[in-house]
């Protein structure tokens, strides 16, 4: 159990056992009952809110409620017409016998961060295309609960048939209290600080109620950080960590030196994510200096290998950052690259000078083109009435004028209110 994250571990199992405003959980249970009965007016139900909340929790615990498997579809999943047809709406429509018999349900169809659904055309094919008006026949056509999570609500409401799935839908936003320190807020800390104690004691550890108390004024709402921090802290027995969480501040900034050669020779993790915590660089750059000083580190092939293997996880949970605008996955890819050494069985017992970045250079180097291009997308958009995204299709349009005469090149910089360096992009 040790090994496991204690967020998955320890999900609740019930709507009562769930973490949530009393009116909110009046409301879901309002919609689970009505599926109970075969009285469904709302055929899905829209849970909405902050990341960390327990919004996934919920839906599967209001599927152990209906005592029905949950067939999912998440961000990691393809989610165009073809795959929601293939997977949701089937599962909405087939029933087993003893559902029918009963007027049940047998299945909770659960579309997981549906505010991430791509829905516009890509080249790379990578793109959601139909996958929300397949959702929306899905909701209308189902024979089964439907539950869609996601954060941001009215960016959902925004796109294509977001309106019509949101009409189709009981929509809730989702909060474990209305207004802080009132009833819902202090029954849920109460419940929220007894289930961690107990946690921690099933897994051998000892940890304080003030120190719990601690970490759950800093992070709460959002329970998923909370256990997060609470497992770090026991496991580590990390009371440096917990004196830093109290006082709320850092020292001095740590260099990133120190930190590289605590990774690679000290392979002490306490240490390592006490360095971190004073670090004034950014995750990516933790990333890009462990990338680029690995082969120096790891002389072993396979030791090489197998670092790369942890690093690249750690480069996953940074791509989500972007990708899901969860600022938590920096955290957990901090954590896995901080472990980098766990893929090296030799230590380097030799002087390793530890190198810049190539990327970091390089990036620093092209920031005035990067810059210039970034402006001449931006003018060239706002002539033509479009994004700089959509600017970027159009430069082979604007270069192919430029070079056809010296006086097209200088009319076009002057209607477009360009200065040499910004034409240099555009012309290559």
């Amino acid at each position: 159990m040790k090994g496991l994250f204690w967020n998955d571990f320890y999900r609740p199992k019930s709507l009562d056992d769930t973490l949530m405003a009393n009116d909110i959980r009046i409301k879901i249970k309002g919609w689970v009952e009505s599926w109970q009965r075969g009285e469904v007016t709302k055929n899905a139900l829209i849970l909405w809110g902050d990341p960390g909340l327990g919004k996934t929790t919920t839906a599967f615990a209001i599927a152990n409620e209906l005592e029905v498997p949950v067939i999912e579809m998440n961000a990691s999943d393809l989610r165009d017409r073809q795959s929601i047809k293939n997977i949701a709406g089937l599962a909405s429509i087939y029933m087993d016998l003893f559902s029918i018999e009963k007027k049940g349900c047998s299945k909770v169809i659960l579309m997981d961060e549906a505010d991430n659904i791509n829905d516009s055309r890509s080249k790379n094919g990578s793109s959601d295309t139909g996958g929300m008006n397949e959702l929306l026949n899905v909701i209308r056509n189902t024979r089964n609960p439907v539950i869609i999570t996601m954060n941001d609500y009215y960016g959902f409401r925004r796109k294509s048939g977001g309106s019509d799935i949101i009409n189709n839908s009981l929509s809730i936003e989702f909060k474990l209290y209305n207004r802080r320190r009132d009833i819902d807020y202090n029954e849920n800390v109460r419940k929220l600080r007894t289930n961690i104690i107990k946690i921690v004691e099933e897994n051998g550890f000892r940890i304080s109620q003030n120190d719990v108390s601690v970490i759950i004024e800093r992070n709460f709402p959002d329970i998923r950080g909370i256990i997060n921090d609470v497992q770090s802290i026991a496991i580590n027995s990390n009371s440096s960590m917990m004196e830093n969480l109290a006082e709320g501040q850092r020292d001095s900034a740590t260099s990133i030196f120190e930190i590289m050669k605590e990774i690679f020779r000290g392979r002490n993790y306490e240490k390592i994510f006490e360095l971190l915590r004073d670090k004034d660089f950014d995750t990516s750059d933790l990333v890009l200096w462990i990338d680029n000083n690995l082969p120096m580190e790891a002389e072993d092939p396979l030791d090489l290998v197998n670092a790369y293997e942890i690093l690249s996880t750690a480069d996953i949970y940074l791509g989500r950052v972007i990708k899901k605008q969860h600022f938590r996955y920096k955290v957990y890819a901090e954590d896995i690259s901080a472990g980098v050494f766990n893929g090296i069985s030799t230590v380097n017992k030799k002087f390793v000078k530890y190198e810049f970045p190539s990327m970091i250079m390089s990036m620093s180097r092209s920031k005035g083109s990067r810059s210039a291009r970034k402006n001449a997308l931006k003018k060239i958009g706002k002539i033509t009435h479009t994004s700089s995204k959509g600017a970027t299709d159009l430069l082979w349009f604007y270069s192919a004028i430029a070079s056809t005469s010296k006086e097209n090149k200088i009319e076009l910089m002057e209607l477009i209110g360009l200065d040499e360096k910004e034409m240099e992009i555009i012309t290559g």
